[in-house]
């Protein structure tokens, strides 16, 4: 969207070029283009008011009625906007969804509906997961580091990045990808 400048900053550059400033310094200190300074100082001349007409651009598709049936829509069950759309050209008319989204958006303030959506585990993958977690009920920390060094695949660094590795397993791991020493998996495994 366009920022307009305002009547003070219009009346402001057209006096500058009347007062014998150059119009490419007055756009520069004004921060306008020049064709659009032109455009002030022709309509100077002939007597326009600097200010933009009333009812330039391009007009709404988004009359009263359409507008008091997207409003309606919006309490009742959900609907996308190309149902609520065709609904309007059902009724005579012709806006399009992306019509009826903008403007939900932008005058009602209303974000379009996105459930998050979890896939369940089904029964097999709980019972493989308890089971793993049964059988390291009481590893410690060194046993974990070894089994994620194992199960991964090998990380490949660049010389500058491993200033310092530890070998776990077959695998060098770099120093700052380990953890700190803690018995945070100690205490939450031991739970389960």
């Amino acid at each position: 969207m366009v920022k307009e400048a305002t009547l003070a900053v219009r009346t402001r550059a057209v006096c500058m070029i009347e007062a014998g400033i150059f119009i490419n310094k007055v756009a520069k200190v004004v921060g306008i283009s020049v064709r659009t300074i032109r455009r002030w100082l022709l309509r100077s001349k002939s007597g326009e008011p600097l200010q933009n007409r009333r009812g330039c651009g391009r007009k709404t598709s988004v009359t009263m009625v359409p507008k008091v049936v997207i409003a309606k829509t919006i309490g009742k069950k959900m609907k996308s906007t190309r149902v609520i759309s065709q609904n309007l050209k059902s009724k005579g008319f012709s806006i399009s969804h992306v019509t009826v989204h903008s403007y939900l958006r932008k005058n009602l303030k209303v974000r379009p509906y996105k459930p998050q959506v979890q896939p369940k585990l089904t029964e097999k993958q709980r019972t493989a997961r308890i089971k793993f977690c049964n059988e390291r009920k009481n590893w410690s920390i060194d046993s974990w580091r070894g089994f994620y060094s194992r199960t991964s695949p090998p990380l490949r660094y660049s010389t500058l990045q491993i200033s310092k590795t530890t070998e776990f397993g077959r695998n060098l791991v770099p120093m700052f990808l380990l953890p700190k020493r803690s018995n945070f998996l100690e205490k939450s495994w031991s739970g389960v």
